[in-house]
């Protein structure tokens, strides 16, 4: 656990100082995976604050066409499961924020978002980093379990 735990928070500090592409393809799957949903988390509540929904659908939009754009690059197998689960993810985090902003959510209190599964790096009981996941009332720590690299078809809280 205290690996997997390390690769989460590794992925963490480099996420907002490396391009998204490159990112994905340095660390392993579950890191990534869960790593960009703590991140979309944390931007999504970012635009819904400034009323910035929509401008954010176009962010998720191009990063959705980036990843396209990296499978047709030719990764290996084991990155081309990684990019196929995370444009997954993306797809989905994408037709969530459409929906919102066609609903006029402005809201982080709003049922439509505190309704996603969403991932925060927050100080645990120890007041150590970890990944808390979230859906309506309902908050657990990210166990860290190695769960290996697989392809998503589709997502469920």
């Amino acid at each position: 656990r205290e690996a997997v735990r390390a690769c989460v928070e590794a992925a963490i500090k480099r996420y907002p100082d490396q391009q998204r592409t490159k990112w994905v393809v340095s660390h392993p799957a579950m890191a990534v995976l869960n790593v960009s949903q703590a991140f979309w988390t944390m931007d999504v509540e970012s635009a819904l604050k400034d009323d910035q929904l929509v401008e954010y659908s176009a962010t998720l939009q191009s990063q959705l066409m980036d990843l396209i754009m990296l499978i047709r690059a030719g990764p290996s197998k084991a990155q081309r499961t990684t990019i196929g689960a995370l444009v997954v993810l993306d797809v989905h985090a994408k037709d969530v924020i459409f929906s919102m902003a066609d609903a006029g959510i402005r809201d982080v209190g709003a049922f439509e978002w505190i309704s996603q599964l969403r991932y925060y790096w927050e100080d645990d009981d120890t007041k150590r980093k970890n990944l808390w996941v979230r859906c309506v009332q309902t908050s657990f720590p990210y166990g860290c379990e190695y769960l290996g690299n697989s392809f998503r078809l589709v997502i469920t809280p």
